[in-house]
Formats: structure tokens, sequence, C-alpha cells
């Protein structure tokens, strides 16, 4: 099993869809740490053309997290559970990760997909209403290592400072059992930020159109990183 993904700097994972890779700037891949592909936004859901985006991407020499997002935690476009878990089978030995809802019907499948790769698993919950209360969340958290997770992404909205307080709290008390945690809309931006220091192993920047409420474009969030922590 690959080991979790440590890094010198605040980690920055770049969301991109696969109209997004020709477009990629040196300034940009200088800033990302990791590439997320968004296989949802694909244009082309055909497996040969999913392949060959991942093929491109490997050129970059980037950890790739290969994601396709459900509808329902927001995704673009409804994908069948049974097609999402086909195309994850066809590119595991591509990517580093493989991020999937814990809420799936397919969260176990995925884990054993992974097994196969030798990558691991992203076990994500996303609320773009709210910020559950503390016992939901670790409810949550605990499904997720249940069913194998690797690592955890929390992702909630932000609306108030008892929501940063809380997500601090989770992230702090996850530290080095391999979490994610996001804090998004205009409230949360400080989380994408802080959280990497607290613990959280990496965050989230747009290349291109955001790809969730609050994504700062990646070379901005370098700078503001690099700013902060040298």
């Amino acid at each position: 099993m690959k080991g979790l993904l440590r890094f010198n700097r605040p980690g920055i994972a770049a969301s991109v869809s696969d109209s997004d890779i020709p477009l990629l700037k040196d300034d940009q891949l200088k800033s990302i740490d990791l590439i997320e592909l968004r296989i949802d936004l694909f244009e082309d859901l055909s497996l040969d053309h999913i392949k060959g985006v991942f093929k491109k991407a490997e050129g970059f020499n980037k950890p790739l997290i290969a994601t396709v997002r459900d509808v329902k935690e927001g995704g673009a476009k409804e994908i069948a559970d049974s097609d999402r878990l086909n195309i994850y089978e066809a590119i595991a030995d591509r990517a580093s990760m493989i991020d999937v809802e814990i809420r799936s019907s397919i969260l176990r499948d995925v884990k054993e997909v992974c097994k196969k790769g030798n990558t691991l698993l992203i076990a994500s919950f996303h609320d773009f209403n709210t910020t559950p209360e503390r016992d939901e969340i670790i409810e949550i958290i605990n499904t997720a290592r249940a069913a194998g997770a690797d690592i955890v992404k929390i992702a909630t909205r932000v609306e108030n400072e008892k929501h940063i307080r809380l997500l601090t709290e989770i992230t702090l008390m996850e530290y080095g059992k391999g979490i994610i945690t996001i804090g998004m809309g205009q409230k949360g931006l400080i989380t994408r930020v802080v959280f990497p220091v607290l613990g959280s192993l990496f965050t989230f920047a747009s290349v291109g159109a955001p790809k969730a409420p609050g994504q700062i474009p990646v070379t901005e969030l370098r700078e503001i990183i690099n700013r902060l922590y040298g």
C-alpha cells in the first residue's frame, strides 16, 4: 500500500477537468502538489478517453486523484454507480488515490478496487448547506474508517465561527490519521489555508472554473501559503 503523502509545505491539489489539462501553465504546475481529475466533469466518459487523459496527466509527474463525484454530493452529471465503479477499475493502476463518497453504495467495492491497484482510498463527505453537529461528523468518520478508508475527507459549508471551531477540533482530533477537512463557501476560505498546518493532509484549489464553493485559484493560494509559511 502506498503511504500517506507528506509535504514540506502545505500541499495543494488542483481540481481539473479534461479540458483543463492542455491549458495548465508552468506557474500553475509549480504551485501544484497533486492533481485531482474530476472525471464527472469530462466531456467524454468513454473509458478510452478517460485513460488517455490520465496518460497525459501522468506526464506532469504529480500524484493523481481519480474522482467521479456523485451528483448528490456536487457531481456535474448523473452517472450510474455501476459505471462509476467500472471507471475506477479502469484507472486504478494510474491513480495514486481514488475518491468516493462515504454514503455511496459502492464504497466497499471501490475499496477492493484500491487494494488490487495498490491505490489509496479517500472516503469523502460533502454538505453544501451547512456543517453538521460534532457527533454526526464523528459518526461519518467512523463509518469511513470501518469501510477501510485510508484518508477521510470532510467538506462542509461554513456559515459562522462555530463551524470553523468545530472543523478545527475535528482536524486536530484526527491529526496523523489521514484526514482532509475543508470549510466551503466564502466564510470557509481561511480553512483552505490554515487546516493543512493543523493536520489536514492537503487543500484543494482551482484551475479554471472553481470545482467547489470557495476554491481559490491555485497560483493565488500558493502565493498566500508561501507568504504565511515560507
